[in-house]
């Protein structure tokens, strides 16, 4: 089993809320059933942020500790990669001043940088988020739990992330850098999941509220002709194509596809597809599902190739489903309708084979 503590501050300067601790206060406690995410609260004050910082590591025995602040200054994510040991003169919520060193030991190392690295954060959040670095972790208490993280569990995976102000919080209104919460958890989760799989050999599994990601908008145009139809007296075969833009989804767990015109068949585990009747009676027609033109599947746009090889007789409609699975560990489907568009006189041309996008979803 495997412990990953994830820490946050309490509010301070008069605030109600730290948005440090809101986007990791409600994640799940498990990670595939039997490993464990601990979450504290750490007090913005010099001495108390210390002590519990340590005092739960050692308790739940953390295999890997992320820890987060709040900074108003920046808009983006920012990544601490270094921590002096020496705090500043400033007041904490106790009213307490520290302009002396942290851990005031003489073979204590006066300068630490955490353990995970910059590029693999920054692998790991992807295109969810914009992760900044910095050299200057404010000398506050902020940057005295980097230090602590470095100076005392040096050989435990380990990071500090600073995070904007929450942009739905209006109390928040007069600090410079704002971020939805919504983006903060995502890069959380993803985080969570990259030392999960990365760091401790824990297989991949979906994780997190799917209330974290915000839901995926497609932009559908309209298919290029199919290529050959059903019923047909020379193939059993339809093939189309639609053209998807998936906004706000993170990576399709290690999927990259260079960039090719040759059309390149997708795993069955990350898109695959079902074909129903009109009735929802489950149609038994394999499904090859194949994309062109992607660098990569990272919230991008793309071309899907569509291959439905028929098993048996079928009658129009149909109902076509392509599901799929981000990294966050969230399924969704997009359903299509196919039929054939009839013309004035009610007849049905050839190559009038009718491909409509009804709707998408994120699926439990």
């Amino acid at each position: 089993m495997a412990t990953i503590l994830l820490t946050g501050f309490a509010p301070f300067s008069g605030k109600k809320t730290n948005p440090s601790w809101e986007a990791i206060k409600d994640l799940p406690d498990r990670y595939a059933g039997t490993h464990r995410v601990v979450k504290v609260e750490l007090p913005v004050t010099w001495e108390g942020a210390g002590e519990m910082l340590e005092r739960v590591a050692q308790e739940c025995k953390a295999d890997a500790i992320l820890s987060f602040g709040l900074s108003g200054a920046v808009s983006n994510l920012l990544f601490e990669t270094q921590a002096f040991n020496y705090g500043g003169n400033y007041a904490d919520e106790d009213g307490l001043k520290w302009d002396r060193p942290y851990i005031p030991d003489p073979k204590a190392p006066s300068r630490v940088t955490p353990s995970i690295t910059y590029t693999q954060a920054q692998n790991w959040i992807g295109s969810t988020a914009t992760l900044d670095q910095s050299t200057n972790a404010g000398a506050f208490i902020c940057e005295s739990v980097l230090y602590r993280l470095g100076a005392k569990f040096p050989k435990i995976p380990h990071l500090f992330v600073h995070f904007p102000a929450d942009s739905g919080n209006s109390e928040f209104s007069s600090y410079q850098g704002k971020m939805p919460l919504s983006t903060m958890r995502a890069a959380v989760v993803l985080l969570v999941q990259g030392v999960f799989q990365n760091l401790l050999g824990v297989g991949y599994t979906p994780w997190g509220d799917r209330s974290i990601l915000p839901t995926p908008t497609l932009t559908v145009m309209r298919p290029d002709p199919p290529r050959n139809f059903w019923p047909s007296a020379t193939t059993d075969t339809i093939m189309f194509s639609t053209f998807a833009r998936f906004s706000s989804v993170p990576p399709v767990a290690g999927l990259q596809i260079p960039t090719s015109e040759t059309p390149v068949s997708l795993p069955e585990d990350v898109l695959t597809g079902r074909c129903y009747s009109a009735s929802g009676e489950p149609l038994h027609a394999s499904t090859t599902v194949m994309a062109r033109t992607w660098r990569t599947y990272y919230g991008s746009d793309g071309l899907l190739q569509i291959k439905l090889n028929k098993v048996g007789d079928y009658t129009f409609p149909l109902r076509f489903e392509l599901y799929g699975v981000t990294t966050g560990g969230y399924r969704f489907v997009q359903r299509f309708h196919l039929h054939y568009d009839r013309d004035a006189t009610g007849v049905i041309p050839p190559t009038q084979l009718g491909v409509y996008r009804t709707s998408v979803e994120l699926l439990v």
